[in-house]
């Protein structure tokens, strides 16, 4: 007989605890280029632009601080907290995905617009992993 009560269906799993081993943090995208005023998608746009004021309030008073402690959470967990960049791989760009090229998101090797927002930034020997497509994976 099959049961339709759900709470007695999932009770049968006992529930995994997480372990620190089989947890990460992956934070993507949380830098300069579409992060923060004056830089890549948002290098023309003050951060008192109206049109963006809402969504460069909510990166500084909710995104990071939350980020922050999620991110000071797994550290204290000794678990991983890996960070993703859109970065390329050459000052010019010409190893970007066509998609990249085709809506103008250049983010050359090395320059601020590729830097992570200071306030979630990786600490000493956390993995970065550098993309040039929409996709890290």
């Amino acid at each position: 007989k099959m049961s339709n009560n759900a709470e007695e269906l999932y009770n049968k799993f006992e529930e995994e605890k997480f372990k620190k081993e089989k947890i990460a943090l992956l934070c993507i995208d949380i830098q300069y280029h579409d992060a923060s005023p004056g830089y890549g998608f948002f290098k023309n746009i003050s951060k008192d632009n109206e049109e963006y004021k809402y969504y460069f309030d909510r990166l500084e008073e909710k995104v990071f601080p939350n980020v922050k402690k999620l991110q000071n959470t797994l550290r204290d967990k000794k678990s991983e907290v890996i960070h993703v960049r859109i970065e390329s791989l050459t000052e010019d760009g010409r190893d970007r995905s066509l998609e990249h090229k085709r809506i103008g998101c250049l983010v050359p090797k090395g320059s601020k617009a590729a830097e992570f927002i200071t306030e979630v930034q990786p600490l000493n020997d956390e993995i970065i992993l550098s993309k040039t497509a929409s996709g890290v994976f």
